[in-house]
């Protein structure tokens, strides 16, 4: 990984600030609505001896839905301001380092639902 922008070690990233996210807030809502549901209130009423039982469709669903996100957010980094100045620039964005040959793997592609 690296960053945009020259100011930044990438083996010495500061510690994650949550007051320094600006941006994507409300997928950080439903990032963490998403996973409260999936543990904690959907299991306290789920008939885990039923596979389909509607509760532990809901929790799989939930999952998936957390993970897309998750996986989504990180991938991006378009929301934290790393040098703490206030504003996103073009030096706070994370890029990711891109494989040199041609894949079909899952982990080179981000998905959005």
């Amino acid at each position: 990984m690296g960053y945009v922008g020259a100011s930044y070690d990438v083996n010495n990233i500061p510690a994650f600030n949550p007051n320094l996210i600006l941006a994507r807030q409300s997928d950080f809502t439903d990032m963490c609505t998403y996973y409260t549901l999936k543990e904690y209130l959907l299991p306290r009423v789920a008939d885990f001896g039923n596979p389909e039982s509607a509760e532990v469709q809901k929790i799989e669903y939930y999952a998936k839905k957390f993970d897309d996100l998750f996986n989504e957010l990180l991938s991006m980094m378009d929301w934290y301001d790393y040098n703490a100045s206030g504003a996103l620039t073009d030096e706070d964005r994370l890029i990711r380092v891109s494989l040199t040959r041609r894949t079909r793997g899952r982990r080179s592609v981000v998905r959005v639902r």
